[in-house]
């Protein structure tokens, strides 16, 4: 049984998973149980281990591999020259494998080794990589030799919650989704199968059919047949998929149109000085200037629209999270706002639309 069908047995009764990272030195590890298949549909084993770790941090842990990820191991482990005596198994079982673990483990040059590390996920977070902050952050992410990435991704998250995937941080597995999207260019078509394989795991915000659960009242909206022709940066679906909201939201930490310190500190140079009434936010996607501008001008009133009712969604469950109540959150084509009153805005943003279409 794969991982999506699970997800959608247990999903109203398991809490999400939101794996921690894990910083420290392996003392011990162990193949302890084959468990059901991962959002790849692979079978995986479970490794569990501790660690030599500050008070702070975890002590123990887990992460899943499957049969090809401990294959892929042991070949970097002889490209490294420290692959002796271990006697790679034949045959894929629990037994052979745990066999193989404790091989590994006495070898104190592979304990410490980052291909080791990478394998048992730990001492990786990519918290550091900035992205697109800034020319030197983005050469990080596209010069491999800049950067290192890990061997092996990090152990997944599973949100079966849609706050959750608002109020989670960051997984370093979801780190490491983004820095491989950015490095694939030789390898497109299968990252985006394994993106979008992972992505299908993440809650939908879904609504009603017709998504007038997130329209103005009486007005229904038509989607331009341009909007989803191109899946804009290579979502699976475009922003019409509800599943790319989290990943799309998690963008904050990389892109600078999307940091709301940053918003805000560009907005108060243009506007700070100014008094309105009533804001139009077009393009709103996740939210993110909607929320700075209520939170610059609370006295005013905030509309902000987008295409995807799914990211609306979003936006009014993080907005409850956030407390914040002058803002109007709508599903809504910016072509056609005859529903509104004419002439009735003092100021109208669209940053994040003439990112989209630059």
């Amino acid at each position: 049984m794969s991982l999506i069908i699970l997800l959608a047995l247990v999903a109203s009764s398991s809490p999400s998973y939101v794996p921690p990272y894990y910083e420290g030195q392996p003392t011990f590890a162990a193949v302890a149980s084959l468990d059901p298949p991962d959002f790849r549909g692979e079978d995986v084993y479970r490794i569990e281990f501790n660690l030599d770790a500050k008070v702070e941090m975890p002590q123990d842990g887990f992460i899943h591999r499957s049969w090809e990820d401990f294959q892929k191991f042991d070949h970097l482990l002889t490209t490294h020259l420290m692959n002796f005596g271990l006697q790679f198994p034949s045959e894929p079982t629990t037994e052979n494998l745990d066999a193989y673990m404790k091989r590994v483990m006495e070898h104190s040059n592979i304990i410490n080794s980052n291909v080791f590390h990478d394998f048992l996920g730990i001492n990786w977070s990519g918290k550091d990589l900035k992205f697109m902050q800034s020319l030197a952050e983005f050469m990080k992410v596209v010069i491999p030799p800049l950067y290192r990435a890990p061997d092996f991704a990090p152990e997944p998250p599973v949100f079966t919650d849609e706050a959750d995937c608002i109020s989670a941080e960051e997984t370093p597995f979801e780190v490491y989704a983004y820095l491989m999207g950015f490095r694939s260019q030789t390898s497109l078509q299968e990252f985006n199968e394994w993106f979008q394989a992972f992505l299908s795991t993440y809650p939908a915000f879904t609504g009603l059919e017709d998504d007038s659960d997130v329209q103005p009242e009486g007005v229904s909206v038509m989607i331009p047949p341009h909007f989803n022709q191109t899946f804009v940066h290579f979502l699976p679906g475009g922003y019409l998929n509800g599943q790319t909201v989290r990943i799309s939201f998690l963008g904050k930490s990389k892109f600078n149109f999307l940091d709301e310190t940053r918003i805000k500190e560009y907005l108060t140079m243009l506007y700070g000085d100014k008094n309105p009434k009533r804001i139009l936010d077009i393009g709103t996607g996740p939210g993110f200037s909607a929320f700075v501008l209520a939170e610059m001008f609370p006295e005013a009133e905030i509309i902000a629209v987008d295409l995807a009712a799914p990211y609306i969604r979003m936006a009014r469950k993080w907005q409850e999270l956030r407390n914040i109540t002058n803002i109007q959150f709508y599903h809504a084509n910016a072509e056609d706002l005859s529903w509104l009153e004419s002439e009735s805005f003092d100021l109208i943003n669209y940053a994040y639309v003439l990112h989209e279409i630059a």
